[in-house]
C-alpha cells in the first residue's frame, strides 16, 4: 500500500528514507512518526502532519480515499504536538499544542468522537462530553480497533467509540459517539492507554462537596514510582528505562520500585483552580532476621523461626573452612591469605518481601567479611548468589555495625532468601558474633 513512503509498493528488508511530498527529495525535520496497519503518519517541527499508504477510509486526511506512495499533508490541521495511527481499523488522531484533539478516517463505531458514524476524509475536532463543546486540555491520545481514549491535563481520562467489552470504562457496554469519562481511573503523561502497556496509576472515584458557598471536587490516585540506577537511589518521576542485567549501567538507568508508592491528593474548584499534595509511602514495617549462633553445625535446609522471623536457630546449610563450635562466634579456619565460606539455611518470609540490608557485628581484626544474597519465590531455588551489581563476582562488604544496603533490583518481591558469608584470614581471622538482615513484608 506504499506505507514505507518510498514511492513504491515493494517490501523492503533494510531501511529506506521516506520521500518528500510528491516524491520530491526526502521528508525532513520530522519530530514524530507513527504507524497503523497499512498507513504511516509523521509530524514535522513546524507542527504540520503528513501521511502516506493505504487510504481506503480517508485515514491520510487529504480529502480522498486514494492510496498514496509518498507523503501528503493532512488538511486543515496545524500546530500538531502528537499524532497516532490506529492499527486494525484505519483511522488517525492528533493533538494540537493548544490541547485540542482531532481524528479522521474510519468511524464505524464513532471512534472519531464527532457524534456520528460517518467516515471523515479530513480531520474533525473531538467533541466534549455529551457532545457539548469540544474536548479540551488533551495531553495524550491513543486508540484500539474501534475506540479512542484521551487524558487531559488534570489527569482525568475519557474514551469514545465501541464499547462491547466495556473498553470505554464507563460501567456500561454501550457505545458512545462522544467522550465519556472513565470511572475511577486517572492518569498522567506516563500513562499509556495502549492495551498492551502497563497501567501506572489508579485513581479513586471523585467526591463532590461544598464549603463557604463554593463547589469542590476531590480525589486521590496511587502510582508506582521509579528509582534511578536500576532501582537504587533517589525517587524520580521519570518513566522506567530498560535496566541492564549487570548494575551499574548508565547514569540515566531507571527501574520501578514496587516497594514504594506515591499518593497524590487533588482538590479542584471553579475557574480551573486546583491544589495537589503528594506523599511517598514504603512497606509498612521493617523486620529483623538475626543469627548469632552457628554451633549446631551444617545440614539444615530451613531456619527455625518464631513469628516474623525471630530466630531460634543455631545451624546452617553448609560451610567450607569455617570454625563455628563456640556459640556466638563464627571464624575462618582457612590458612593466612585464604577465605572460608558459610551458606545459611533458607529463610521463609511467608509473604512477598524485600531484603533491605545486611550487617554483621564482631571484630574485624586483620581480615575481611563480605556477603552475597540469594532470593527466590520457589523454596527449591534456584539460588543465585549476587552482589551489588547482580553478579556472583561482587560482594556486600562493610565493617562491623555498618549496614550494607541491598540492591532492590535483585531481591525485591521474593518470598525466600538466604545469605552467604565469606571471611578472609589476613593473619588474624575476623570474628563474627551476629549477622542481622533487615527485611520488609
Amino acid at each position: 500500500f506504499g506505507q514505507l513512503g518510498d514511492n513504491s509498493t515493494i517490501n523492503r528488508y533494510t531501511p529506506v528514507q521516506v520521500k518528500g511530498v510528491g516524491g520530491a527529495g526526502n521528508l525532513a525535520n520530522v519530530s514524530q512518526i507513527t504507524t497503523g496497519i497499512n498507513h504511516t503518519c509523521a509530524v514535522k517541527t513546524d507542527g504540520l502532519a503528513y501521511c502516506w499508504g493505504f487510504n481506503g477510509f480517508g485515514q491520510l486526511g487529504d480529502n480522498s480515499t486514494v492510496d498514496k506512495l509518498t507523503p501528503v499533508q493532512v488538511l486543515n490541521l496545524v500546530g500538531i504536538s502528537r499524532i497516532i495511527n490506529v492499527a486494525g481499523i484505519s483511522y488517525s488522531c492528533a493533538i494540537t499544542t493548544s490541547g485540542s484533539a482531532y481524528c479522521w478516517g474510519s468511524n464505524a463505531a464513532g471512534q472519531l468522537g464527532d457524534n456520528s458514524i460517518i467516515d471523515k476524509l479530513t480531520p474533525v475536532q473531538v467533541l466534549g462530553v455529551g457532545g457539548v463543546g469540544n474536548l479540551a486540555n488533551v495531553s495524550q491520545i491513543s486508540g484500539g480497533a474501534f475506540h479512542t481514549c484521551a487524558i487531559i491535563t488534570s489527569g482525568l481520562a475519557y474514551c469514545w467509540g465501541g464499547n462491547g467489552n466495556g473498553q470505554l470504562g464507563d460501567g456500561t457496554t454501550n457505545g458512545a459517539l462522544t467522550p465519556v469519562r472513565i470511572l475511577d481511573v486517572g492518569g498522567s503523561s506516563y500513562i499509556n492507554l495502549n492495551p498492551t502497556a502497563f497501567v501506572k496509576k489508579i485513581m479513586t472515584g471523585s467526591e463532590g462537596l461544598s464549603a463557604d458557598g463554593r463547589s469542590f471536587t476531590r480525589y486521590f490516585f496511587i502510582e508506582n514510582v521509579n528509582r534511578t540506577s536500576c532501582g537504587v537511589g533517589d525517587i524520580t518521576s521519570g518513566s522506567p528505562l530498560n535496566c541492564p542485567i549487570n548494575f551499574p549501567g548508565g547514569s540515566n538507568d531507571i527501574a520501578e520500585d514496587p516497594s514504594t508508592q506515591k499518593i497524590t491528593i487533588n482538590v479542584e474548584w471553579q475557574n480551573n483552580s486546583s491544589l495537589s499534595k503528594t506523599k511517598y509511602i514504603t512497606r509498612h514495617r521493617n523486620l529483623i532476621l538475626n543469627q548469632s549462633d552457628w554451633s549446631g553445625g551444617p545440614g539444615q535446609i530451613y531456619f527455625s523461626t518464631t513469628t516474623f522471623g525471630a530466630i531460634v536457630n543455631n545451624k546452617f546449610n553448609s560451610s567450607n573452612s569455617m570454625s563455628y563450635s563456640n556459640p556466638g562466634s563464627l571464624e575462618t579456619s582457612a590458612p593466612i591469605g585464604s577465605s572460608g565460606e558459610l551458606e545459611s539455611s533458607i529463610f521463609d518470609s511467608n509473604s512477598i518481601s524485600a531484603v533491605n540490608s545486611i550487617m554483621w557485628q564482631g571484630t574485624l581484626n586483620n581480615g575481611n567479611v563480605k556477603f552475597q544474597i540469594a532470593s527466590s519465590n520457589n523454596s527449591n531455588g534456584p539460588w543465585d548468589y549476587k552482589g551489588p551489581d547482580g553478579t556472583i563476582s561482587t560482594f556486600y562488604s562493610a565493617g562491623s555495625d555498618i549496614p550494607n544496603k541491598i540492591n532492590l533490583a535483585y531481591h525485591n518481591n521474593q518470598r525466600y532468601f538466604k545469605y552467604k558469608v565469606s571471611i578472609l584470614n589476613n593473619g588474624s581471622t575476623p570474628v563474627v558474633n551476629d549477622i542481622i538482615i533487615n527485611w520488609s513484608p
